[in-house]
């Protein structure tokens, strides 16, 4: 684990394999996998004054080299930096964050709410409410969160649906 300037000019000279850790700011790194990827992370322990040592790191992958910069990742590593000194727990955050998105995607919703429609209505009700979700809402609307679908999102699925 060597400590030097993560730059550019070092980036590119990484060796496949390693990992290297920035000489400035504290916890923050380039994992370099076997595969030649290289990855931005920022290490940090969330522990009791005095207990750090016996407490795990914790590993937040900041982005892949390539679509951040190092300039970048180490603006991002900081702002992590001050949220850990702050009391937060940036991976606790990101894991809560996917998590809800995952509750929240049309398809899980709609499947949802066609076991509810199921109890209340007619079969023929419920055979046309499926076909409907599964040839054109799925299709159309993906695995969006509820949050992230628009009106227009809607419409143009509304749209696509044939007249009969």
């Amino acid at each position: 684990m060597a400590r030097l300037r993560i730059s550019k000019s070092n980036v590119d000279t990484a060796q496949p394999g390693s990992v290297y850790w920035d000489d400035k700011l504290v916890g923050f790194g380039l994992r370099v996998s076997s595969a030649g990827r290289k990855v931005y992370i920022y290490r940090y322990r969330k522990a009791a004054p005095g207990r750090a040592a016996q407490t795990r790191p914790i590993t937040y992958t900041i982005g892949t080299h390539g679509g951040l910069t190092p300039d970048e990742a180490r603006k991002i590593a900081a702002g992590l930096a001050a949220r850990v000194a702050e009391g937060g727990n940036p991976q606790a955050e990101k894991n809560e964050k996917r998590l809800t998105s995952v509750e929240l995607e049309f398809s899980r919703q709609a499947d949802l709410w066609l076991e509810h429609y199921e109890q209340i209505r007619r079969a023929s009700s419920l055979f046309q409410a499926k076909l409907v979700v599964r040839n054109h809402l799925k299709p159309g609307l993906k695995n969006k969160s509820l949050a992230e679908i628009t009106r227009s999102d809607i419409q143009a699925v509304i749209d696509s649906i044939p007249q009969r």
